[in-house]
């Protein structure tokens, strides 16, 4: 009997944010789960994530059960629409789970897949063009399909968003909670203008740079912090650029916030284990025994 795990949200290994994580962690507890089954389990990946996605699972015990599947496109649409179904269809798998929101709109077998908020409905003027015009309405026939076995979302108000706004029934939602990751402490320097003597008083943030992570009303809450109550630390904000990342930040605070772009997971947890104040939710370590109990409903 074969089992899918779609891992096609992966595309680079430089860039590894919040999504990625859980999609990687997620699918580290499932094959915990399944090591001792008599599964064939088959990991989907994109073009570029082939070798992300091998080097993150080898150290799964019984490795030699993973097969591993590469998308011959580099088009994102492409990978879900065409080859994901055709893929699904040779396989004929007892279920898939999907870790991004690409479903397949012609997918007939059981599937579980996450859907991590419902910002896209309740603030979209938040989101992308890509959210708004592929990833909305894709999600919204997903969840209408007969064979959606569970969705998995990171909280209860985050379930409650998904049924307010895309009427599913609360017995099809499992709320798995992020984790903090175990990572050894390692002696590394922090990034510039950070000091590196012990804990700093900064505060830090940490996410990609767009407009659904809120960062405008966290710099205008530290510009009142620093005028009004004589704040002497600094702000530091982790994370990429997104789709639209310009923020309005008063000049007498361009030396009092930094941004260091996208960091790699050690030199991101030196700066992070170093703050006084965290506004974010911390590393992600994927869903744990939840999803792993829904999922035991299937296998």
């Amino acid at each position: 009997m074969n089992i899918i795990i779609d891992l096609t949200v992966i595309r680079n290994k430089k860039q590894i944010t919040g999504i990625e994580r859980v999609a990687i962690e997620s699918t580290k507890q499932l094959l915990t789960y399944l090591k001792n089954k008599s599964y064939k389990v088959f990991i989907l990946c994109s073009k570029m994530g082939f070798e992300i996605a091998k080097d993150e699972l080898t150290n799964i015990k019984d490795f030699e059960k993973l097969i591993f599947k590469k998308s011959p496109f580099f088009n994102r649409i492409a990978t879900d629409q065409i080859w994901l179904p055709l893929i699904i269809n040779k396989l004929k798998p007892k279920f898939v789970y999907f870790t991004t929101l690409g479903v397949p709109l012609f997918n007939r077998y059981p599937f579980y897949f996450i859907i991590h908020d419902a910002v896209a409905w309740a603030m979209p003027e938040t989101t992308s063009k890509g959210m708004k015009l592929y990833y909305k309405p894709l999600i919204a026939f997903a969840v209408k399909k007969k064979n959606l076995k569970k969705i998995f979302t990171v909280s209860h108000f985050s379930k409650k968003e998904i049924i307010k706004y895309l009427h599913v029934d609360n017995e099809k939602i499992a709320v798995n909670y992020l984790g903090v990751k175990k990572i050894p402490v390692t002696e590394i320097k922090l990034v510039t203008n950070v000091s590196n003597k012990g804990c700093m008083d900064y505060i830090v943030t940490l996410g990609t740079l767009e407009p659904r992570k809120n960062l405008q009303n966290l710099i205008n809450a530290f510009t009142i912090l620093k005028s009004r109550y004589n704040y002497k630390g600094k702000l530091v904000v982790i994370g990429r650029k997104g789709w639209s990342g310009d923020l309005n930040i008063q000049d007498e605070n361009n030396g009092n916030i930094v941004f260091t772009g996208f960091l790699e997971e050690k030199k991101m947890l030196d700066v992070l284990k170093k703050a006084k104040v965290y506004v974010f939710p911390s590393l992600y370590e994927g869903f744990g025994l939840p999803l792993i109990e829904a999922m035991a409903l299937g296998v």
